[in-house]
């Protein structure tokens, strides 16, 4: 009956959030992913306007601030390549885990150096945010192989439609409470990121699903570029023109 009620909001054309809270009431484990999805990109949104509004507010500086979020942002960009070799390679729960260690430790660093050295130590802050963004650009693929786990074969578009809804939400609302946070102190938004990726640890290790991964490789470094260089070769990217 819960199936045939989200397949009739999907063609009554219900609102993606609205479907999600039907799939999480029907899928604990899609639910305690979608809970600590939403906890990481709150405060990944709250410390990704912070960051900047920091550098500024210390150092004067609009290109430093530039510099940083260009960096982050990049390595980003980067991480992501071989992110679907990362996802097939080890276990995904522990890498999802392993993230958001990672995520609590660098931002806790950056909350730190912010209230404790209001002039900033920019190699510190500079490197732990960057780290930060890599991670989680690294295990994005991760997460989004898990969800496809746990739903049944039927749900896993809409779930993944409802997903995606609720990033843009975050991502709309999240700025807005970074400046709000940062405007009463400093160092908050940084610390709530810090709070919130242990959070999402938290709540991963009550997943009891088998979230898959731990494939063996196949040979060779150039594995995790497969995809990216089949695109190329195709001609899709122009770079073996």
């Amino acid at each position: 009956m819960a199936k045939e009620r989200i397949r009739a909001a999907v063609r009554r054309g219900a609102a993606p959030l609205g479907l999600m809270f039907q799939m999480a009431a029907r899928y604990p484990d899609f639910r305690r992913l979608w809970v600590a999805s939403v906890l990481s990109e709150t405060g990944s949104a709250l410390s990704m306007v912070a960051l900047p509004l920091y550098v500024i507010a210390v150092s004067h500086s609009y290109a430093l601030a530039g510099l940083l979020t260009t960096v982050g942002l990049l390595g980003t960009l980067i991480m992501r390549i071989p992110g679907g070799f990362v996802a097939d390679r080890w276990e995904r729960r522990r890498l999802m885990q392993g993230a958001a260690a990672v995520g609590a430790v660098a931002m806790g660093a950056v909350a730190a150096c912010t209230a404790w050295h209001p002039s900033g130590e920019w190699a510190i802050i500079g490197v732990a945010w960057s780290v930060n963004l890599w991670v989680a650009a690294a295990v994005a693929p991760v997460q989004s192989a898990a969800v496809r786990r746990t739903l049944p074969d039927a749900e896993v578009q809409t779930g993944l439609a409802a997903w995606q809804a609720q990033y843009a939400a975050v991502m709309l609302v999240g700025p807005l409470l970074g400046g709000l946070v940062f405007e009463w102190a400093h160092a908050l938004p940084f610390a709530v990121d810090a709070a919130s990726f242990l959070g999402e640890l938290l709540v991963l290790v009550r997943v009891r699903a088998s979230l898959g991964g731990g494939q063996a490789a196949a040979r060779g470094p150039m594995r995790c570029f497969a995809g990216l260089l089949s695109l190329c070769r195709a001609g899709s990217c122009g770079c073996f023109r």
